[in-house]
């Protein structure tokens, strides 16, 4: 795992939409909003305040920190995974529920936005994990009524994927998958992360800074609110680093997935859930 520093050379637009932006909100060098910037996704408004969806026709204000979340995701959608932007609708009107609710992100399966495919739901960086978990819980609700086949929950720091059709509506564990599935694809790839990024993403090196938020948020997670003693904690989260280095510097081939596959995943995101329910019962 290695931690750097890197500078960056920018356009000169890129750089001047990006000192406008700090003005409200802190983005990383090279961050999402930046490759959007450059792929004419999305542009930042000229006071700086504000963030446009180019093809959608639609501005949202950067005050609110969940907008940068959306964005991230938004971009993501269309330069990662290959989905149209015809095909992604903001804000849309949940049927039958109450009043302005609205799901943050949908993915349809055309360009008749007739079908929805994929549900996103954001919440901001710092969320808690109870808000997260509520995150969780709020776009399983929306995801049902849509009929949409998957959830993603996303705080750019943590990301929750989920199958929806199929499975019961409070099943939580064996409808975890790794990642969304791309465009053109009916199925989730069985690992998120690959060698190389062969039907998947290769590990990338992140901010000092952004580790450390990471970092706090698993240590959180473990720490469960105060009912487990944080130096316990902390040494459920040094092994769970160690585990990550010692499996990121395995030998393995192209294409061959990170954390030893979806099914080793799988059972460790079922150790976890567990181990949240429990913790999450009232004494």
């Amino acid at each position: 795992m290695i931690l750097e520093k890197a500078s960056f050379a920018y356009p000169l637009h890129v750089e001047q939409e990006k000192m406008a932006i700090n003005e409200e909100v802190s983005l990383k060098p090279n961050s999402d909003i930046e490759r959007g910037i450059d792929a004419n996704i999305v542009s930042i408004s000229d006071d700086g305040k504000s963030v446009v969806y180019i093809s959608q026709n639609r501005k949202y204000r950067l005050n609110n920190t969940e907008e940068i979340v959306r964005a991230t995701a938004y971009i993501s959608l269309i330069l990662d995974y290959g989905y149209s932007a015809d095909c992604i609708a903001l804000e849309f009107s949940v049927p039958d529920r109450v009043p302005n609710h609205f799901a943050d992100i949908v993915v349809f399966k055309d360009r008749t936005k007739k079908t929805p495919y994929i549900v996103v739901e954001c919440k901001r960086e710092e969320a808690s994990q109870g808000e997260l978990d509520q995150a969780v819980a709020q776009g399983f609700g929306y995801a049902n009524q849509l009929r949409a086949e998957f959830l993603w929950m996303t705080s750019i720091i943590r990301n929750d994927y989920f199958k929806v059709m199929g499975f019961g509506g409070a099943e939580r564990i064996e409808n975890r998958i790794a990642d969304l599935p791309k465009e053109g694809k009916t199925e989730a790839a069985r690992a998120k992360y690959t060698k190389g990024g062969k039907d998947g993403f290769e590990l990338e090196t992140v901010q000092e800074n952004e580790l450390t938020r990471k970092f706090k948020q698993a240590h959180d997670a473990l720490w469960a609110g105060g009912k487990r003693n944080p130096s316990e904690a902390f040494d459920e989260l040094d092994k769970l680093i160690f585990c990550k280095i010692w499996d990121e510097r395995t030998p393995r081939k192209p294409g061959e997935p990170y954390e030893k596959g979806a099914r080793r995943m799988k059972r460790f995101s079922k150790k976890i859930s567990v181990f949240q329910a429990r913790n999450s019962k009232p004494s």
